[in-house]
């Protein structure tokens, strides 16, 4: 498991320990509209290049008769230790809007 942060504290990645390579990397800026960006990160990237037609089109229908017969279908997932869970939750933690933030807001409308 890798748990990567900038210097900057305005992005975070973090990769799947059980070796498929899939994880997820969060950007959050509070100086923008769109104040958080979040991306699935696949590590069947070269799996998925030069495929037929066929074997693309088979694809999505796999995705699209999971859905249709309610079964769930995840593209994919990723396995944290306790450790890069703590990490992560102080990320997540560090932009949270704290209780006297938010009365202050409420108060100035």
């Amino acid at each position: 498991m890798a748990v990567l942060r900038t210097e900057d504290g305005k992005e975070l990645i973090l990769t799947c320990r059980c070796g498929c390579d899939d994880g997820i990397h969060f950007k959050i800026d509070k100086d923008f509209e769109d104040y958080m960006y979040m991306a699935y990160t696949n590590g069947n990237f070269y799996r998925d290049q030069d495929n037929g037609f066929f074997r693309t089109l088979g694809r999505k229908f796999r995705k699209i008769f999971a859905i249709l017969f309610n079964q769930d279908y995840y593209y994919a997932e990723a396995v944290f230790s306790k450790d890069d869970f703590e990490e992560f939750r102080e990320y997540i933690n560090s932009f949270a809007v704290h209780k006297e933030n938010s009365t202050d807001i409420v108060d100035n409308q």
